[in-house]
């Protein structure tokens, strides 16, 4: 009798401890390609005991928030029946989404790491609003890796979509099924683990980047978080942070050329267009020998601004 019901508890969340186990093997093999890659930064920083562990502290929080809640529910919703059958399904479109997801993120970072020193952050987020930009960017400087990272999801996601039917669908079909009494603790206990789990700390704070550096390599702190954990604490703390416009307040645009103009330093006569009411032509300073040489340097200028580059898209912002 009490064997049969372990069955029936087991048979509730095996699918879901497997594709938990799945995610940190994922994870720390990500994290051990990424480590020799920087090899010798962290040896420099003897960060490889604290790389490894700190990392599995923050996979096992990331998978916890992925799986927490999935798991109370297996243990109080139905096997049988419509909703059952409807639970196993929809159990079963978040595993593989979940998963594919944190796959998709690790084979992105290597890209990203070679630009930035750093796991896909905020800048990940901002940057999916310029697709054409970006786009462009991968497949002229990572046309392989881009190749590779789709081949990839694509396979996993057949393949967790095949293996899953097995795994995840068929009801568990034991002769005695876990009743109330069974499933409603060890489902309190399942979510206060979870909960421990994701918060990963007993202080004042929860689970954040600077609980696990430990260097002042950025690089090599980057590297026990994993980069669904950084994406998705990135975007936390955009959907959260107040808008710069709140701070400065308003003021409208006639009062804000005058006092631009006011303040500048520069003469009436030395704004020239009406267009563009902030152009200014500014004499040269340098009263010596001509010069023939000229820097210019612009902070992220996006081709979109070359209008030179001869694309009827541009804005004629700059000329040759």
């Amino acid at each position: 009798m009490l064997r049969a019901v372990w069955v029936s508890l087991y048979r509730r969340l095996s699918p879901i401890a497997a594709f938990f186990l799945f995610g940190l093997v994922v994870l720390s093999v990500s994290r051990l390609g990424l480590g020799l890659w920087h090899a010798s930064r962290v040896s420099a920083a003897d960060g490889w005991a604290t790389v490894f562990l700190q990392g599995i502290r923050v996979d096992v929080s990331t998978l916890c928030l992925l799986h927490g809640i999935p798991a109370v529910l297996a243990l109080l919703l139905p096997v049988d029946g419509r909703l059952g059958r409807a639970w196993r399904h929809l159990l079963r479109g978040w595993l593989i989404v979940a998963s594919v997801l944190l796959v998709f993120m690790e084979l992105a970072t290597p890209s990203f790491m070679a630009e930035y020193g750093l796991r896909p952050n905020r800048l990940f987020l901002e940057y999916l609003i310029y697709p054409e930009e970006v786009g462009m960017t991968l497949l002229r400087g990572h046309l392989l890796a881009v190749v590779i990272e789709v081949t990839a999801v694509i396979v996993l996601f057949w393949v967790l979509l095949r293996g899953s039917r097995r795994w995840v669908l068929p009801a568990p079909t034991v002769p005695v099924e876990a009743g109330w009494l069974w499933r409603l603790p060890l489902a309190l206990l399942v979510l206060l683990l979870a909960a421990m789990g994701v918060r990963s700390s007993l202080g004042h704070r929860p689970l954040n980047p600077a609980l696990v550096a430990f260097s002042t390599d950025p690089t090599v702190n980057a590297l026990p978080l994993n980069s669904l954990y950084t994406v998705g604490f990135a975007a936390r703390q955009l959907a959260t942070r107040s808008e710069t416009s709140r701070v400065y307040g308003d003021m409208p645009l006639a009062e804000v050329l005058s006092e631009l103009r006011a303040t500048s330093g520069l003469p009436a006569s030395a704004y020239v267009s009406d267009d563009l009411p902030s152009l200014a032509v500014r004499p040269p300073v340098h009263t010596g020998t001509p010069r023939n040489l000229v820097i210019v340097l612009e902070e992220s200028l996006g081709a979109q601004f070359i209008g030179s580059l001869g694309d009827g898209r541009c804005r004629p912002t700059t000329t040759a």
